[in-house]
């Protein structure tokens, strides 16, 4: 009976995984196709009301993009690591994935790597997005106080420089 129960949590724990991952992708798809709308979609609800709303958050997306044009730097791709196990927290489940940033720069690229709090509020069939760059879990708890105290953040490492041949 206990391997019964141990296999539907795997095999839960492995689809949570799964539609975190494909909604993880479309959302960084969003962004580097600069669809604002579509990318907040995906973003945890408290920190977009937080942001001032949709529109001022939509706002802050397009003048980010522009310094960073500004400064000859692209978003080009985003990919994600498998995610933690989900931890159960109330009526979500929330867990961290790493995120993989590659962006063009004038004379080569930039591997930015930073950690993102994965939550979702049914089951695991949608899944919200917190960006904890510049945060720790203090300043995220204080913000969001019903994020487990279980939610580890590793320190993001320094961005990688890859130089063009």
């Amino acid at each position: 009976m206990l391997a019964i129960i141990c296999n539907a949590q795997a095999a839960d724990t492995s689809l949570y995984h799964k539609t975190l991952l494909a909604q993880a992708d479309t959302m960084g798809r969003h962004l580097v196709a600069k669809d604002y709308s579509a990318f907040l979609k995906y973003n945890y609800p408290a920190v977009v009301k937080m942001g001032g709303g949709e529109r001022a958050m939509m706002d802050l997306l397009g003048k980010n993009d522009r310094e960073l044009s500004n400064k000859g730097l692209r978003i080009q791709n985003i990919t994600f690591d498998s995610p933690t196990e989900p931890i159960r927290k109330d009526k979500e489940l929330q867990c961290t994935v790493q995120q993989h940033i590659d962006v063009k720069t004038k004379t080569g690229r930039l591997d930015i790597q930073g950690t993102l709090i994965a939550i979702s509020m049914d089951e695991g069939k949608k899944w919200y997005f917190i960006d904890t760059s510049d945060k720790d879990m203090r300043q995220l708890r204080a913000a969001i106080p019903n994020l487990s105290n279980q939610l580890y953040i590793p320190t993001a490492p320094e961005p990688v420089f890859h130089k063009d041949k």
